[in-house]
C-alpha cells in the first residue's frame, strides 16, 4: 500500500522530464529549470501526505541531477516556509507539519521501532 503511494508520487518527477531522443543505447533528456524543479519537489511532498526521508525524494532524480542539488532545492523550500523538517530528518509540507504537530499530544516518547529495540534489552544490567 505505502509502496504504491511512493511509486505514484515519484511518477510526478519522472513525468516532468521530457525525452528528446531515445535509441537502443542512448536516451537524451531535456532537464527543467531550477524553479520548476522546486515546484516538482514540492508537488511530490504534497502527494506523499506524510513525512518522507531524503532518499525517497532523491530517488526519481538519480542520474539526472545531483544529490547536492536536490538538497539545495529542499533547503530553499525550507527557507521559503513551504517545507518543514519533522523528527529524525524527515521532510514534510507546512500544512501536514501543522496537522502532525496538532496530533502530537499523547504520543510515545520514542518511535515504535526504537521502543521495541529498547524493550529487548530492558532486563539486562549495564
Amino acid at each position: 500500500m505505502i509502496y504504491e503511494k511512493i511509486r505514484k508520487c515519484q511518477e510526478i518527477a519522472r513525468n516532468a522530464v521530457k525525452t528528446v531522443y531515445a535509441d537502443d543505447e542512448v536516451e537524451m533528456i531535456e532537464l527543467v529549470k531550477p524553479d520548476q524543479l522546486k515546484n516538482i519537489i514540492f508537488q511530490m511532498l504534497e502527494c506523499f501526505d506524510m513525512p518522507v526521508r531524503f532518499g525517497i525524494i532523491r530517488e526519481p532524480f538519480s542520474g539526472l541531477i545531483g544529490e547536492d542539488r536536490v538538497r539545495k532545492l529542499l533547503n530553499e523550500l525550507i527557507q521559503e516556509g513551504k517545507v518543514k523538517v519533522w523528527r529524525y530528518g524527515l521532510y514534510v509540507t507546512k500544512t501536514k507539519y501543522d496537522e502532525l504537530k496538532h496530533r502530537q499530544t499523547g504520543q510515545r516518547k520514542y518511535p515504535y521501532w526504537l521502543w521495541v529495540g529498547m524493550r529487548r534489552y530492558r532486563h539486562r544490567r549495564w
